[in-house]
């Protein structure tokens, strides 16, 4: 796929159905929730994400049609504590491999909190991380119970 004109932004209120939905239903392939069942791990993983997500350190970087910011391409969820954590980071299907991710790190680099990134760690594992977090070029360390999660 060819590059996107990507803007980035801060989240708006119209984007938490889709960072719910997404995150939700993405994280729930991932073998850490997957003996969970259906109604305890949605429940319960929704408000994990509340939390995440009202944390006064929490960023959620938007990417979207430069042209259109409702034509949303996909998000990065990073908390900014001692240590950096990556939450969460999505993007749609159709929008994979076209410089989304790739321009959300750039962003997140590139903000003031990120000077010191060589503690950076991720809390939710899954067979894409390792991928998303090389862009940030450091070793991140797994760490499920990092940032403000409740």
């Amino acid at each position: 796929m060819a590059k996107l004109e990507v803007k980035i932004r801060e989240i708006a209120e119209a984007d938490l159905p889709l960072i719910y939905n997404s995150w939700l239903k993405s994280y729930r392939e991932s073998p850490a929730v997957r003996s969970i069942p259906n109604s305890i791990y949605f429940k319960e993983h929704h408000k994990l994400i509340e939390n995440i997500l009202m944390s006064t350190y929490c960023q959620v970087l938007v990417a979207c049609a430069a042209d259109d910011e409702n034509v949303v391409y996909g998000y990065l969820v990073i908390e900014f504590l001692d240590s950096p954590v990556v939450h969460w980071a999505y993007c749609k299907q159709q929008f994979r491999r076209s410089g989304v991710m790739k321009a959300l790190v750039a962003e997140a680099r590139s903000g003031e909190a990120t000077a010191d990134i060589s503690n950076l760690q991720y809390s939710h594992f899954t067979r894409f991380a390792s991928k998303l977090l090389g862009g940030f070029d450091v070793d991140a360390v797994y760490n499920p119970y990092a940032g403000k999660l409740g």
